[in-house]
């Protein structure tokens, strides 16, 4: 029938269920942490929680579980992307320095790794090396066509 569907009750639940959402999150990531504590070398809890702490804007705190990762498993190259891209994001997307260093070294690894050609054209961008960045975005164009 029709009216089973209320409209305005079905969006206040929405609502309120959306609000009630971040406790949630904060909860699991604080138990995660508090797992991590006693199973520091479990790679997958740190992949969850880095990449749960960069889905949630959480640029900074995603750092340090990337570094971990980086550790964990340093010939990774998809923990090295991904620790680059946290450490540009949490300094407004600047890729100078560290977090240029590390894609670098994920490219040595996996020289067509997508999403680190993605943050090296943009890091030459960056630097104002415009042929450079070029040459890595088409690069990246078979991968990603």
């Amino acid at each position: 029938m029709p009216s089973a569907i209320d409209m305005p009750n079905t969006i206040a639940q929405l609502d309120s269920t959306t609000e009630g959402q971040q406790p949630d999150v904060d909860t699991l990531l604080a138990q995660l942490k508090a797992r991590l504590v006693d199973q520091p070398d479990d790679i997958r809890g740190w992949t969850l929680l880095a990449n749960a702490l960069m889905s949630t804007g959480r640029y900074a705190e995603a750092v340090p579980a990337y570094r971990r990762l980086v550790d964990l498993q340093p010939g990774d190259a998809e923990h090295l992307v991904r620790l680059a891209d946290a450490l540009a994001m949490s300094r407004n997307g600047v890729l100078a320095g560290e977090p240029e260093e590390r894609v670098r070294q994920a490219l040595t690894l996996v020289p067509m790794h997508p999403q680190g050609l993605w943050l090296a054209a943009i890091a030459a961008e960056q630097r104002g090396a415009y042929a450079d960045a070029l040459d890595l975005f088409n690069q990246l164009l078979p991968l990603v066509n």
